[in-house]
C-alpha cells in the first residue's frame, strides 16, 4: 500500500570549521560525511484492518467511563466572530468532547503563536510531554520518534473517518508515508493541497481592451505589453481615472525570497527559477534555484522591464500592504499571485473603479519552454504526535473525528447544538489535535460550479428565494413543482456556500450569461464578482489548483522538503536571504551588471552553499523511493 512513496524526513549534522580570513567567511572542511545515523527509512505498509472489527461504529463511540487525555494547545488570537475570553482553556470543543465522546481534555501545555513551541520543547525536555500534541518542527517530530516517545498510531488510522482516510490513501499518498518507519505511523500528520501555492499571472483586463491588446503567453510579448500600457497610459487614465503618472505596468514588492501572491516569484517560474528551491536536475541530483542559469535569466529580463519602465520603479521600498494599495487604487495593469487572488486584493478594483475589470493567465513561456508554477513535492505542515505513555492512542482518531464533523458537516448545530457556534466559544483554531480536508476546497469548487450552471439552466434568476410553506402552497401545480425542482438544485448547496457563494456570486454569473458588460452590471452584481473567478469560473481561481491536483495540468516540484540541514541552519539566513536578496535587487535595479551574477555564486558557494548542496542531495538520496512493482 505505501510503495512507490517517499518517506520520513532525517537529520543531517555535518562539522564544519570556520576561520574569518580577509572581511568574509572561508569554511575548511574535508569532503562531506554524512552522519552515521543518517539512513534510509522504509515507511512499510499500514496494518491491516482487524478482521470482523466495526470501525465504523467506533468512529465516534463514548468511552464508557470518562478518560483524560492532556494536551497542547496554542492561544491564537480570536477571530471577530468568535466569543471574546474564549480560551483553550474554556473552549466549547472541550464540552463538545466529553458530552459526545466522554474525553475529559487537560490543558498541560499552552502558550501563544509565539511561545508555544518553547514551552512545548520545555515539557518534551522534561519528559512531561501531553498524551496529544502537535508540532510543526519535523526536527522534534524525528528525534520523539528515534527516542521511543512516540505512540504507533498505525492501528489506529482505520479509526479516522473515510474522508481523511482517502485524502492519505488516494488523494495525498506522498503525505503519510513521511510519518512512517516500516509500518508504524508515528502521527497523524497535517496535509495541505501543495497545488494551492501555484501562481498564474493577473492582468487588467480593461486596460488590454483600452489597448486593443492581447494577454501575453510568451515573456517577450509580457514585456511588450508593458510597453503598451506605458505608451497607453493617457488613454488608460482617461478611461479609469488614474493618474497617468501613477500608472504601474507590473507590480511586486521589495521581498525578493518570499514566494506568495504580488511577488517576483510568478516572474521567476516563468522562467523556470524559485527563491530557495531545489530542483531535480537531468544527472539525478538537486540543484539550488537561487544560484541557477535560470534565475540568472529571469534577473535579467526583470533588469531590462525595470529599466524599460515597466516594474514599478519603486519596488525595492515597497511592502505587500503598499503593493496592495496600489491594485486597489487602480494604478497595476500586472501582478502574479495564488488562486484567491480574485477574491481578495483586486476584487476591490472592480467595486470601486468603473469598469474595472482582471483576466487570469497562465504563466508565460519563456524561450520556447512552457512556464511551469512551482510547488512543493510534499506539503507536509505539521505532526499530531501521541505520546508512547498515552493509554489510549486511538483516541487522538476519534478527537479528530469529532473535530471534522463539528468544522465540515453541515448538520453539526443539529447534532451537537449551541456549542458548534463561534459566538458560543467554538474557535477552530485552539482545537487541540485536528486534521483539515485537504481537498474540501476543490469539492466545494466541483459543486458549487454545477449548481450554478443546472441553476441557470432550470432558470433560476437572482430573484429567486426559498418560499414559506404558505408561500409555496399558493403556488399553481405547474409552479410548485418547478419551483421543488430549483430549490433541490439550491439545496445541493452547502449552508456556507449558500450564504457566501450564492448570496454574492449568482447575481454576476447571471448578468454574465445574459451577456450583460461588467461595466453595464449594478453594484450587487459587480459584489460576486470576485467570488465567481475565485471559487466558480471554469478558467481561473480554483480551477488551476484542481486540475493540478487532478493531474490535468504539471507543475515544477521544490523537491526539497526536510528540516533545515546543519549548514542551513547556520548560513541560510544569510546566503538564501541577505546575500541573494540583495544581489538580486542590485542586477533587477541596474546598480550591479547581470555578470555579477558570477561573482554571487561563488560568494554563495564559499559561505556555506556548495555544503548545503551536498548535505541536500545526501538528504535526497536517502529519501525513500519506493520499490519496483
Amino acid at each position: 500500500m505505501m510503495k512507490n512513496k517517499k518517506t520520513l524526513i532525517a537529520i543531517i549534522a555535518a562539522a564544519v570549521a570556520v576561520v574569518l580570513v580577509a572581511g568574509y567567511f572561508i569554511f575548511l572542511y574535508e569532503p562531506y560525511v554524512p552522519d552515521s545515523g543518517y539512513h534510509a527509512v522504509d515507511p512499510g505498509e499500514l496494518p491491516e484492518k482487524v478482521a470482523g472489527f466495526d470501525y465504523q461504529s467506533e468512529m465516534l463511540k463514548p468511552y464508557d467511563q470518562e478518560i483524560t487525555i492532556t494536551v497542547a494547545a496554542i492561544d491564537y488570537p480570536l477571530e471577530s466572530n468568535v466569543k471574546q475570553g474564549t480560551t483553550p482553556y474554556n473552549q466549547s470543543f472541550n464540552r463538545i468532547a466529553k458530552e459526545v465522546l466522554n474525553i475529559n481534555l487537560e490543558y498541560t501545555v499552552v502558550g501563544s503563536t509565539a511561545n508555544y513551541d518553547q514551552r512545548l520543547n520545555l515539557a518534551i525536555t522534561a519528559n512531561e510531554e501531553p498524551d496529544m500534541f502537535y508540532t510543526t518542527d519535523p526536527k522534534t517530530f524525528a528525534d520523539l520518534r528515534d527516542n521511543g516517545k512516540l505512540a504507533d498510531l498505525g492501528p489506529s488510522f482505520w479509526y479516522l473517518n473515510e474522508e481523511l482516510q482517502n485524502v492519505y490513501l488516494n488523494v495525498m499518498p506522498e503525505i503519510l508515508p513521511n510519518a512512517m518507519v516500516e509500518g508504524k505511523l508515528y502521527a497523524f500528520p497535517m496535509a495541505s493541497n501543495k497545488y494551492e501555492s501555484a501562481q498564474k499571472l493577473y492582468i487588467r483586463k480593461d486596460w488590454l481592451d483600452i489597448c486593443n491588446a492581447q494577454a501575453p503567453t510568451t515573456i517577450a510579448e509580457l514585456i511588450a505589453l508593458g510597453e503598451t500600457f506605458l505608451a497607453n497610459k493617457d488613454k488608460i487614465a482617461a478611461a479609469t481615472g488614474v493618474s497617468a503618472s501613477s500608472i504601474i505596468p507590473l507590480s511586486f514588492h521589495k521581498e525578493l525570497m518570499w514566494t506568495g501572491t504580488a511577488s517576483a516569484s510568478g516572474l521567476m517560474q516563468a522562467h523556470g527559477a524559485s527563491p530557495n528551491a531545489y530542483f531535480l536536475g537531468e544527472d539525478g541530483k538537486l540543484y539550488a534555484s537561487n544560484t541557477s542559469q535560470e534565475m540568472k535569466n529571469a534577473l535579467a529580463t526583470m533588469n531590462t522591464m525595470y529599466q524599460k519602465g515597466i516594474i514599478d520603479k519603486s519596488f525595492n521600498t515597497k511592502n505587500v500592504d503598499m503593493v496592495y494599495d496600489d491594485i486597489k487604487s487602480g494604478k497595476t495593469g500586472m501582478l502574479f499571485g495564488q488562486w484567491w487572488l480574485p477574491h481578495g486584493e483586486i476584487n476591490n478594483t472592480v467595486s470601486n473603479i468603473p469598469g474595472a475589470d482582471w483576466v487570469c493567465v497562465d504563466l508565460p513561456s519563456y524561450n520556447g519552454q512552457a512556464s511551469l508554477p512551482v510547488v512543493k513535492r510534499v506539503a507536509l505542515t505539521g505532526y499530531n504526535c501521541v505520546s508512547s505513555k498515552c493509554q489510549y492512542p486511538e483516541a487522538a482518531a476519534k478527537l479528530i473525528n469529532l473535530f471534522y464533523d463539528v468544522y465540515y458537516n453541515d448538520n453539526a448545530y443539529e447534532i451537537y447544538g449551541e456549542d458548534v457556534k463561534p459566538e458560543n466559544g467554538f474557535f477552530y483554531n485552539m482545537v487541540p489535535i485536528k486534521l483539515w480536508n485537504s481537498i474540501a476546497s476543490i469539492e466545494e469548487y466541483k459543486r458549487v460550479n454545477a449548481v450554478f450552471k443546472e441553476a441557470y439552466a432550470a432558470g433560476m434568476t437572482p430573484a429567486w428565494k426559498v418560499l414559506s410553506e404558505s408561500e409555496r402552497n399558493a403556488l399553481s401545480e405547474q409552479d410548485r413543482a418547478k419551483y421543488d425542482s430549483q430549490l433541490a438544485i439550491y439545496n445541493k448547496l452547502k449552508t456556507r456556500e449558500k450564504d457566501i457563494h450564492w448570496k454574492d456570486g449568482y447575481d454576476y454569473y447571471y448578468a454574465v450569461k445574459q451577456g450583460k458588460s461588467l461595466k453595464d452590471m449594478t453594484a450587487d452584481e459587480r459584489l460576486g464578482w470576485g467570488i465567481y473567478h475565485c471559487m466558480i469560473d471554469d478558467n481561473c481561481g480554483y480551477d488551476q489548483v484542481t486540475k493540478l491536483t487532478e493531474g490535468v495540468l504539471t507543475a515544477k516540484f521544490d523537491e526539497f522538503y526536510g528540516p533545515a540541514t546543519s549548514m542551513m541552519q547556520e548560513k541560510s539566513g544569510y546566503i538564501d536571504t541577505t546575500l541573494s536578496a540583495s544581489t538580486y535587487a542590485k542586477i533587477i535595479i541596474g546598480t550591479a551588471p547581470i555578470s555579477s551574477f558570477e561573482d554571487y555564486v561563488k560568494e554563495y558557494n564559499a559561505n556555506g552553499g556548495d555544503v548545503i548542496i551536498e548535505q541536500v542531495n545526501q538528504w535526497y538520496q536517502q529519501q525513500w523511493k519506493g520499490e519496483e512493482e
